[in-house]
């Protein structure tokens, strides 16, 4: 596992897929500490049933939140959507977004672990590239990527309608 500059290892945990609304209702703080880094203007309006209902009806086009936890606590998560494309030789490809750990742990390579982790999921989907989806004003997850073998590529561009 890698290890930060400072030689503390990285914790151990287990990754596995949000299945069920407890499950949600555990990783449902990071979320909105990841809303109010993001999106704050709507993270006020963002309760748990509501959340809950989103990635329910996310769950059945292909997207997943996948929890990092140890014994104890939840350490961090990230989301993972398969994507189906007619124009790469019929291969799915993914989509890596909401990928955050929680405050305590930063710092310690839990974000690297969990990347690589949610990258070997992808594989088992058949996938053969990931895209990482991220705000250009988070600088902390455009390092971590990059270092992590992600590549600039293109610009994406949004309007709301």
């Amino acid at each position: 596992m890698p290890e930060t500059t400072n030689d503390i290892p990285t914790p151990k945990f287990e990754l596995y897929e949000v299945t069920t609304e407890d499950e949600f209702a555990e990783v449902f703080p990071l979320l909105q500490q990841l809303g109010r880094l993001e999106t704050p203007e709507t993270i006020e309006d963002l309760t748990l049933a509501k959340s809950w209902a989103q990635y329910q009806k996310s769950y059945d086009q292909n997207y997943r939140l996948y929890v990092a936890k140890n014994t104890n606590e939840v350490l961090g998560i990230a989301g993972l959507r398969v994507c189906d494309d007619p124009l790469n030789n019929g291969k799915p490809y993914g989509i890596i977004n909401n990928l955050v750990v929680e405050e305590d742990y930063r710092g310690l390579g839990i974000g690297t672990d969990i990347l690589e982790r949610v990258e070997l999921v992808a594989q088992k989907y058949k996938c053969d590239l990931c895209l990482i989806v991220y705000l250009t004003s988070n600088k902390q997850a455009k390092n971590l990527y990059e270092q992590n073998g992600y590549n600039h590529v293109a610009n994406m561009m949004v309007k709301e309608i």
